[in-house]
């Protein structure tokens, strides 16, 4: 039996889908507000005891958004409250929209992604969130059969974060672009 033409791409739309949506959920950069509604960062030192409490939630917001997707993209069912946890509103419906999307197409993640070399750098209410991302055992499958994804090693992931009254929340991914020349993999 060969495969028509139609059935070609019936059957890498899933796939290029996959694809396109890792490049542009895990780096894409999406600045969800205007630069002139954004809060400022306070101008008081942080004390060494905050600093390292701000560190150690940043280092735990990003294990916890990596935690989140990763159940909500193998499962194929997100709410809005798993997301609001990790990300500012504006992100929340990015998230939710490619969970539907994959849901739509009978795509599902399978196994987790490998997040090391974590680094954070804050500065008063902001943070920049960096680290290495290998989504190589990360596999996606269709209706039940496996997708083939490409394989891309360890590369480079960063994100944005915003104190938000007592914690953190991601409001802006990097680019792959920004994300590789602060940190190398």
């Amino acid at each position: 039996m060969t495969a028509t033409s139609g059935d070609w791409l019936r059957r890498a739309a899933p796939a290029l889908f996959i694809v396109v949506s890792l490049g542009l959920a895990a780096c894409g950069g999406s600045d969800s507000e205007p630069a002139e509604k954004k809060v400022a960062a306070t101008t008081a030192e942080p004390t060494v005891d905050q600093a390292a409490a701000d560190e150690q939630a940043l280092e735990k917001l990003v294990t916890d958004f990596w935690s989140v997707r990763v159940a909500a993209q193998n499962s194929g069912e997100a709410t809005p409250e798993q997301f609001a946890a990790v990300l500012e509103p504006g992100l929340v419906e990015v998230e939710l929209g490619t969970v539907r999307d994959y849901k739509s197409l009978k795509v599902r993640r399978i196994g987790a992604p490998e997040i090391t070399g974590v680094e954070v750098v804050a500065a008063g209410d902001t943070a920049e969130l960096l680290a290495c991302l290998d989504e190589d055992g990360w596999a996606a499958e269709e209706d039940g059969k496996p997708v083939e994804l490409p394989k891309t090693g360890k590369k480079a992931w960063g994100a944005k974060a915003e104190r938000n009254g007592d914690r953190w929340l991601i409001n802006d991914f990097l680019s792959v672009d920004e994300s590789k020349a602060k940190k190398t993999c």
